[in-house]
């Protein structure tokens, strides 16, 4: 049975968006043009990408503008679904770009990065920023759990890895019952926080990003409750692109083995309900 494939945390493979040094000094991942990478996804018949945008201070301090990414969703609107970026810092400023962003730009969500820019998610000083998502009707991606950049480094490049514990994105679920949110990656070290928060919280969802489906045995937590309905019924399919291959992601992910049912949901179905589409 056809259902649509959609990949709900991917990046730009450009000059302009590797500047921001995403994916660190060390990173072996090389530019790429827009059409290369979509020839990448059409290979492996991935229907849907939503591609993240990136207002934090990462290795380089280089961002990307909410008009590149809507610039570049409008190369291929069938395909692109993009999320604006802001800096949770700048209060009514960072409002107002929201509001651009999704009202004229017309980009779908937001993305924030705890980690990079340096905030707790559940700090009440950002609740505004909240309000106005439940009020556009957009979903957030947070990044949460490790950080890859500056691991092994001598201090770990000053990155506190603190700001991305799942359970700051409970008490954010709690007081915003209407706002639907990712928490993005399988959150190791606190993966089993983080389940426990993907199904207690109707409206928490996340996604397998950069973490290759092989892996997946080394947390024994997420194989057991992938097979349980109140938490796959919230959990997405991720690549993390350009550092994860589509085509390598999906082959290994059907290589579980998992229930049909459960695949079609973690491959699209929830994705659909995630994006409101």
């Amino acid at each position: 049975m056809f259902y649509p494939i959609i990949d709900v945390h991917a990046h730009l493979p450009t000059v302009e968006y590797l500047k921001t040094g995403l994916f660190g000094s060390t990173s072996n991942v090389s530019p790429k043009s827009i059409e290369e990478m979509l020839s990448e996804y059409d290979e492996a018949k991935v229907d849907k990408i939503v591609i993240l945008g990136m207002d934090a201070e990462t290795t380089s301090g280089h961002k990307v503008s909410n008009e590149y990414m809507a610039k570049v969703v409008d190369k291929k609107p069938d395909k692109f679904i993009g999320f604006a970026s802001v800096d949770p810092h700048k209060g009514r400023m960072a409002i107002k770009e929201l509001e651009r962003a999704v009202k004229d730009l017309k980009l779908k969500g937001l993305k924030l990065h705890p980690i990079f820019q340096k905030f707790f998610p559940n700090d009440e000083s950002v609740y505004p920023l909240y309000d106005k998502c439940v009020e556009l009707g957009i979903p957030i991606l947070f990044h949460g759990g490790f950080e890859l950049i500056g691991a092994g480094q001598n201090g770990g490049e000053g990155i506190k890895l603190k700001y991305a514990k799942p359970i700051f994105f409970d008490e954010v679920a709690a007081d915003f019952s209407k706002l639907k949110i990712c928490i993005a990656h399988p959150g190791w070290p606190w993966i089993d926080e983080q389940i426990a928060v993907v199904m207690h919280k109707g409206n928490v969802y996340m996604d397998l990003s950069g973490v290759r489906p092989k892996y997946f045995g080394n947390m024994q937590s997420l194989m057991t409750y992938l097979k349980v309905d109140l938490f796959n019924s919230k959990v997405m399919f991720g690549t993390d692109y350009p550092f994860i291959n589509p085509d390598t992601w999906l082959k290994e992910f059907r290589e579980l083995k998992l229930k049909p049912e459960i695949e079609k949901k973690i491959l699209g179905e929830n994705a659909r309900k995630f994006l409101g589409l």
